[in-house]
């Protein structure tokens, strides 16, 4: 009897060992399974980044007709778009180098139907190439993203001054801001030396883009800066002087035209916008000495003489 109840007892021990055994060789299995899938849909991520590189690397994109162009646009865009979602290659650098690439592409080369169901690709494009740089600890991309972001910079320079000769001004300020802001990724200088795009230049046109678009603050930002410069263009005083009046800060005006003169003291524009507001005040003592010299720099301005008679009036002379 007592040896059947040992029996027993070592049989269940037995087929209890065995359960725990097999329990624990399902989890490994499902374990091993699990990770061999994520393995799996990982590779799968990193295949479509590959295939959107083999196309622009393998030689594919210059050869084919713009037609074949713009599907095999549509075909990398799909493939771009699920890898960046994907967390194993949302933000791999090389995922956002080759993204900025197929919307670049699509921006330059893509179908109306493509640009029209993107019409930021461009701004897309820049961020991508931003967002490469950034996730690039290894630098690897680095480079390449930069030069990328220099023939974004063509594109955001063609869409300002369509803008500001279309009078979207608003459009044009945001497109000149990012011209600007990759100015200091230009290691080359293709764009002040090959595209003739100068820095100062975009900073005027920023200017007058955020005059046209009402935005005041960003206008004396830009023209501060480039009176800071010295850039030769008496414009910019006058131009802020007018927002200072506009401001009713005449003494802010008074100062800054006073600035301009001493660099343009024969500029009529300056000259005129300073005996204004001078006349308004009624400070005619010190506008005596300014009108007699304004006059002996134009001589034949009938505008001056009639502007210095007035003020001779006044002064009871």
């Amino acid at each position: 009897m007592k040896k059947t109840l040992k029996g027993n007892r070592l049989k269940m021990q037995t087929q209890m060992t065995t359960r725990i055994m097999r329990q624990n060789n399902m989890r490994k299995l499902l374990t091993t399974t699990v990770m061999m899938c994520l393995v799996v849909l990982a590779y799968g991520q990193k295949y479509k980044v590959e295939s959107v590189k083999m196309y622009y690397v393998g030689g594919d994109a210059a050869t084919q007709t713009l037609e074949q162009k713009q599907a095999s646009i549509a075909d990398n865009l799909s493939l771009i778009k699920e890898a960046e979602k994907h967390p194993k290659t949302a933000n791999d650098p090389k995922m956002w180098y080759y993204r900025g690439i197929v919307y670049l592409s699509l921006n330059n080369e893509g179908s109306d139907e493509q640009k029209a169901a993107n019409p930021d690709a461009l701004n897309t494009a820049t961020q991508s190439f931003y967002n490469c740089m950034e996730a690039d600890v290894k630098n690897r991309h680095t480079k390449d993203a930069k030069l990328q972001l220099v023939n974004c910079a063509i594109g955001h320079y063609n869409v300002a001054v369509s803008s500001f000769n279309a009078k979207d001004y608003a459009k044009a300020l945001a497109a000149y801001q990012q011209v600007s802001k990759i100015f200091p990724y230009d290691e080359e200088e293709f764009l002040t030396k090959q595209a003739q795009i100068d820095p100062a230049t975009i900073k005027l046109y920023s200017a007058y883009s955020a005059i046209g678009a009402g935005d005041v603050t960003m206008a004396k930002k830009y023209l501060q800066e480039l009176i800071d410069e010295a850039y030769g263009d008496p414009r910019i005083y006058g131009d802020m002087a007018d927002i200072l009046l506009t401001e009713k800060d005449t003494t802010g005006a008074l100062d800054i035209l006073a600035q301009g003169r001493e660099m343009y003291e024969r500029d009529a524009n300056l000259m005129r916008t300073e005996l204004d507001i001078m006349m308004k005040l009624g400070r005619s003592e010190e506008l005596t000495e300014k009108l007699d010299k304004a006059v002996e720099a134009e001589p034949n301005s009938a505008v001056l003489h009639f502007a210095r008679a007035i003020n001779y009036y006044n002064l009871d002379n």
